[in-house]
């Protein structure tokens, strides 16, 4: 499958990955003629969808949305997701140890590689690299959007996000708890899958308020927990890696062979860049440009 699917550098569609988000920049109006049908999928954490760039015009299809990773909360063990984190990783590399201890199914090593292990019915239990899982994810992708076109797709531009945002304010929160009541709750799998869900939901409402509150009943041993969060802080903890994202949109600029001011329209795909400071670093890196929300980003 990786084979057929080749990233084209005509293509007015140039797709690139962000800490969790895709930017679909649309160029050179003279460019659209020559282009056919185009697919970009989104391997997404919160949503993993398809969206198909035909003839001058974005469509997208809805695939998986976040129904199945709430499950998270009651069936940890088995609900497995974000692997693309995993992905050409060894087993004992820093950040392979760290995002373990933040996802409630098994991590095994297997030839020096990280393995999820996971139990199926008839109590058997199966090992499945990062990859075949994504692998499964992104072939029944590709057999949607045919079944919808109705023909073969040959060309598609694949983005990988992460939840590097959502997990450090996991990070923060864990930390909170271990100072104020002691406890350690970063090996307990039911309360990391509520935490993670409610740190995801308050990054959403920050982007279109100022201050929330993360609100958890009985999140560990009969304890309810209340904290606020201001987007001053959720910037604060993520201010590295918004100023990482410029690296990346430079070095597609660059492969493309494009000026900024080439530039037709910056078409924002992907959840987080529903996040302010996002936008408001694009704006400044296309020298005032505003980016086209016209789009749903998920």
């Amino acid at each position: 499958m990786a084979g057929t699917w080749k990233a084209r550098a005509s293509l007015i569609v140039l797709g690139i990955i962000f800490c969790g988000t895709l930017f679909a920049f649309a160029i050179a109006k003279e460019e659209a003629p020559k282009l056919g049908t185009v697919i970009v999928v989104d391997l997404g954490t919160t949503y993993s969808c398809v969206d198909v760039y035909n003839n001058g015009h974005i469509e997208i299809i809805w695939l998986i949305d976040g129904a199945a990773k709430n499950q998270a909360a009651v069936n940890p063990e088995r609900t497995i997701f974000d692997v693309k984190r995993l992905i050409g990783r060894k087993f004992e590399d820093k950040e392979a140890q760290r995002d373990m201890k933040l996802v409630p199914y098994k991590i095994v090593n297997k030839d020096g590689k990280p393995y999820i292990q996971v139990q199926i019915p008839d109590d058997e239990t199966k090992v499945f690299s990062p990859e075949e899982i994504s692998a499964m994810i992104l072939t029944k992708m590709k057999e949607t959007a045919e079944a919808f076109l109705g023909k073969k797709i040959k060309d598609a531009v694949v983005t990988i996000p992460g939840e590097d945002f959502d997990q450090r304010v996991m990070e923060y929160f864990i930390k909170l708890i271990k100072k104020k009541h002691g406890k350690d709750i970063s090996k307990d799998n039911r309360a990391l899958g509520k935490l993670r869900r409610e740190c995801e939901r308050a990054k959403r409402a920050l982007s279109s308020q100022h201050q929330v509150r993360v609100e958890i009943e009985s999140l560990f041993d009969g304890t309810d927990f209340s904290e606020p969060l201001t987007r001053a802080r959720f910037e604060e903890l993520n201010n590295d890696l918004f100023r990482k994202t410029m690296g990346p949109i430079k070095k597609a600029m660059e492969d493309a062979g494009l000026e900024k001011n080439q530039i037709h329209e910056i078409v924002l795909v992907g959840g987080s860049t529903r996040i302010p400071k996002v936008q408001e670093l694009l704006e400044d890196f296309f020298n005032g440009k505003e980016p086209n929300k016209g789009v749903n980003p998920n």
